[in-house]
């Protein structure tokens, strides 16, 4: 059961389902970035087109994100505080 004591469908696993499951989630844990190289490989590898310094760009964008902390929150009260700031109240 979940804090709100709602059962959850891994509560209604066994244990050999929930090994299964384990090992499912270690094997992606794993194989993710390796297929996440490749798809960076393959979009690099694309051509050279007028876009490919935009690809570039965006693959180091996204390189940076992906190294910097998870939000916790959606960022709107962030963006509110910001815009009272910009507009002066």
């Amino acid at each position: 059961m979940n804090r709100s004591g709602v059962e959850t469908k891994l509560d209604m696993m066994n244990e050999s389902e929930k090994n299964s499951l384990r090992a499912f989630v270690r094997h992606w844990q794993r194989v993710g970035p390796l297929l996440e190289e490749v798809r960076r490989r393959e979009l690099r590898e694309l051509g050279n087109g007028p876009c490919d310094p935009l690809v570039e760009s965006l693959l180091e964008l996204g390189e940076i994100a992906s190294k910097s902390q998870p939000q916790t929150t959606s960022g709107l009260v962030e963006q509110q505080r910001r815009f009272r700031k910009l507009w002066g109240q």
